[in-house]
């Protein structure tokens, strides 16, 4: 629950000045606040268009960080000034329907956050080690559904909030009446319900997260027996990604949870005190502040991310470019990117390099058998060849029909390393 500080004046609290009434304290926290809420706001808001424009943004994994991202941007909308206004101004000026939606989305984010970082904890669990079962089970509509349960069931269990939530009066007798924003504990067990959101909505979900990022970095780097899995350097970026969102995620809820139970379970917690004025609204900060994190963490390791900005910033005349390197087709490029976006645009449809190798080979022989100047030893070597090519196409095929699981590992190998090659969603 959001806490609620009521300032006093320096009668009311025995003589000692209030911490939140001296101007370097204000200014500090101010300065704070502002810049959590910029690089949260900005930040999030070009992650959303960034996704949204650029093609080489549109994969899976990007799709539920733009989740992601909706939901840290609501945190800089709906949480971060009036979190603040609650330590800086006597009286709650924002009225009651403010109140509900401060309470309502501060635990709607939350609670989006983490049921969309095990969402692509399991798809990053499939796709590295089912690759096939992944392409077959995450389409797009089935994705958008998930997304669109994932959002149903953070709001419901935000709902109640908009219930607890309620502005109070409070009469400071020779003062004056000051009206505060909080969740009234009349109407629910705050101990209960802090430890049960600390279990379910923090330790179960990270320790699930903490098991099958194990599992992908034992795949993705482990020395691994006999015939590994090819896995590519991209798959490797966006989970290395994931995995430091989720640990800085982890980092900065833990303050606030760990307030929360200290001052639930410790008697040595003293609400009055200067230490819990200040350390009580740092722990919120330091929560909001991953919110503005994440968008930093994508520029420093995404290098698709950091492309796809330059591109909609105007920095690199994409498109310009494009239609100048169209025109040559000996230069390998298509003018997106280097050399391998080149490579990219004109890699056979297959992907793999089985399937390239046949393919480039059966658009080949047609026309050499078309020369009648072949001589007796290269036409030899051309039916190797081509007969070369049929084995190995059906390679994967014969050796799944065999009873022997040794040669059933090669054909799911091969036929995992055309899946795992021919995504090219795994790039984040």
């Amino acid at each position: 629950m959001p806490a609620v500080a009521v300032a006093t004046s320096p009668a009311d609290a025995g003589g000692e000045e209030y911490l939140f009434d001296r101007t370097d304290v204000r200014a500090v926290f101010i300065a704070l606040y502002t810049a959590v809420f910029l690089v949260c706001f900005f930040g999030n808001l070009l992650v959303i268009v960034v996704v949204s424009l650029s093609r080489r943004m549109r994969s899976r994994t990007n799709l539920f960080l733009v989740n992601l991202a909706v939901a840290d941007l609501c945190v800089g909308v709906f949480c971060i000034y009036q979190n603040l206004s609650i330590y800086l101004v006597q009286s709650w000026v924002l009225g009651d329907v403010v109140c509900k939606l401060y309470h309502f989305v501060h635990n709607l984010s939350y609670t989006a956050s983490i049921f969309v970082l095990v969402v692509v904890g399991v798809e990053r669990y499939l796709a590295v080690l089912h690759p096939i079962t992944c392409r077959a089970i995450l389409r797009p509509a089935r994705l958008r559904a998930t997304m669109a349960c994932v959002w149903l069931a953070a709001a419901g269990l935000s709902a109640q909030r908009l219930y607890w939530a309620q502005t109070v009066t409070v009469d400071l007798p020779g003062l004056f009446e000051e009206i505060i924003c909080i969740s009234n504990r009349h109407k629910y067990d705050q101990k209960l319900w802090d430890v049960v959101t600390f279990v379910l909505l923090y330790l179960l979900p990270l320790s699930a997260m903490a098991v099958l990022y194990a599992r992908i970095a034992a795949v993705l780097w482990g020395s691994g027996r006999g015939l590994a899995v090819r896995q590519p350097r991209a798959r490797r970026s966006a989970v290395r990604l994931t995995v430091t969102v989720v640990g800085v995620f982890a980092l900065c809820h833990l303050p606030l949870h760990a307030r929360r139970l200290w001052q639930h379970w410790s008697p040595l917690y003293r609400g009055p005190s200067t230490f819990s004025a200040v350390f009580t609204p740092a722990t919120f900060l330091v929560a909001y502040a991953n919110s503005a994190a994440n968008p930093i963490l994508y520029a420093l390791l995404s290098r698709n991310f950091r492309s796809g900005l330059r591109d909609v910033l105007g920095l690199i005349p994409f498109r310009l470019r494009g239609r100048r390197g169209s025109g040559s087709s000996s230069s390998g490029s298509d003018g997106s990117g280097g050399p391998a976006a080149g490579r990219r645009r004109h890699r056979p449809a297959g992907g793999s390099i089985l399937s390239r190798t046949v393919a480039t080979a059966m658009t080949e022989l047609p026309t050499l058998r078309d020369h009648s100047s072949l001589d007796l030893a290269a036409e030899q070597r051309l039916v190797a060849k081509e007969e070369r090519f049929t084995t190995v196409t059906a390679l994967p095929g014969l050796l799944l029909q065999q009873g022997h699981p040794a040669e059933q590992g090669v054909g799911l190998m091969a036929m995992n390393n055309m899946a795992l090659e021919h995504d090219d969603e795994d790039e984040a």
